[in-house]
């Protein structure tokens, strides 16, 4: 993943179901979409810009922009996690 991209398969697959997962919230239980509201609320986005343009969003990760992800987040020993306000 840090070196090599993934395979146009393995991205389209990935974001296929990204999106589909997204989608569902707003067909099936209502439940998991309020969780989602409250969420994207908590996290600042208090017009939930963000939630709105996830699948947007969602498409303009390319294969490249993954790689340039892992290598910034992933080393060999560990995962580094940020957590911050937005």
């Amino acid at each position: 993943l840090k070196e090599v991209l993934v395979s146009d398969a393995e991205h389209d697959a990935a974001v296929t179901f990204l999106h589909d997962e997204y989608t569902n919230l707003f067909h099936s239980d209502p439940s998991e979409l309020l969780d989602k509201i409250i969420e994207s609320a908590s996290n600042g986005d208090e017009r939930l810009e963000k939630l709105h343009s996830y699948g947007y969003r969602l498409r303009k990760v390319s294969r490249r922009r993954l790689r340039d992800a892992a290598n910034k987040y992933l080393t060999q020993d560990y995962a580094r996690v940020l957590l911050r306000p937005e």
